[in-house]
C-alpha cells in the first residue's frame, strides 16, 4: 500500500511537470526608433563678435577724472552659463620725459575700475593694478540673454605727477561656464 501511495504521488508530480511546460504567457515586441540626442551650446558674444577691441575715450584726463563705457555680452547658445570676467594684460607706457612727470604715481595704480554684474550691480572698485589675474563673478547668462557689462573708469584725485602723458591699455577676457 505504502508503495502504491508511493507511485500515485511520482506520477502526479511528472503529469505536473508536462502540464506546467505548456503553460505560455503572452509577449508583444514593439521598436523605438528614431532617437536623437544632440548636445547643447555654449557661444559668448562679446559686442556682437567672438572678440572686439573697444578703445575708451581717456585721452588727456587727469586725477579726478572719470567716465563709464559697456560691454555688449550675449549667450548665443542654448545652455544656460555663467559669466566670468578676468583683467589681463595690463601694460603701462611712459610717454613723457622724467623731468616732466617726476611723481612717485604709476598710470596702473591711478586708473581705478568698476566692474558691475549681469543684474548691474557693482561686483569690485579697484586699481588696474590690483584686478589684473582677478577672476570676477558676473552672475548668470541665460541662453539667448544679451546684457551690458557698465565699467566705470576714475584717475585717483590723489595720483601726482607721475602719470603725466602715460597710458594704460588692458584685456578683458570674458569666460562663459555652463551653469
Amino acid at each position: 500500500m505504502k508503495g502504491a501511495l508511493l507511485s500515485l504521488v511520482l506520477v502526479g508530480m511528472v503529469v505536473m511537470g508536462l502540464g506546467a511546460g505548456t503553460w505560455a504567457y503572452f509577449s508583444d515586441t514593439e521598436t523605438s526608433s528614431g532617437n536623437y540626442i544632440m548636445a547643447g551650446t555654449l557661444d559668448l558674444s562679446v559686442n556682437g563678435a567672438g572678440s572686439v577691441t573697444q578703445s575708451v575715450d581717456g585721452d588727456g584726463v587727469a586725477p579726478g577724472d572719470s567716465g563709464s563705457w559697456t560691454i555688449a555680452v550675449s549667450n548665443d547658445g542654448t545652455v544656460d552659463g555663467h559669466l566670468y570676467v578676468t583683467i589681463s594684460n595690463v601694460n603701462p607706457a611712459e610717454n613723457t620725459p622724467n623731468s616732466v612727470d617726476s611723481g612717485t604715481w604709476s598710470i596702473e595704480n591711478a586708473v581705478i575700475l568698476t566692474i558691475y554684474d549681469t543684474s548691474g550691480n557693482p561686483v569690485i572698485t579697484d586699481t588696474l593694478a590690483n584686478l589684473e589675474g582677478q577672476q570676477l563673478d558676473l552672475g548668470s547668462l541665460t541662453a539667448g540673454q544679451s546684457v551690458n557689462i557698465q565699467v566705470d573708469w576714475e584717475i585717483d584725485s590723489n595720483a601726482d605727477n607721475g602719470i603725466q602723458g602715460d597710458s594704460v591699455t588692458f584685456d578683458m577676457d570674458f569666460l562663459l561656464e555652463q551653469s
